[in-house]
């Protein structure tokens, strides 16, 4: 009998061998799952931030320049610009013609204090 009792036992050694390699291999999937959600969501965060940064820098949220030209496939589209000095949106057709344009006005002139006359009593 005790022949039978040493097949059981290593039918069972057996049977824990192969459950233990499906184990190893469930918790090494469940990691690379684990390690791909996480790399998904560093990088979704990323966007996030860069943008944030960009918002609060001052820097970043100014942009200067002493004309913006509006283009399409076809070409110039608009454009705001300085004319004589002053402030100019002009926009244009398929054909480059100007359809419209803001009315230029001369600049307004600074005010000066006229100098004061004194009064004689």
């Amino acid at each position: 009998m005790p022949e039978k009792g040493g097949t059981g036992v290593e039918e069972q050694l057996a049977k824990m061998g192969k459950d233990i390699v499906w184990l190893r291999i469930a918790l090494i999937l469940a990691l690379v799952v684990l390690a791909l959600v996480a790399v998904a969501v560093l990088q979704m965060r990323a966007p996030v931030t860069e943008m944030a940064a960009a918002e609060a820098s001052p820097a970043r949220r100014t942009v200067q320049a002493a004309r913006f030209v509006l283009l399409d496939s076809k070409g110039k589209r608009g454009e705001f610009s300085m004319k004589d000095g002053n402030a100019c949106i002009e926009l244009f057709d398929a054909g480059g013609k100007c359809v419209w344009t803001t009315p230029v006005a001369p600049a307004p002139e600074p005010e000066s204090k006229a100098p004061e006359t004194k009064k004689e009593n």
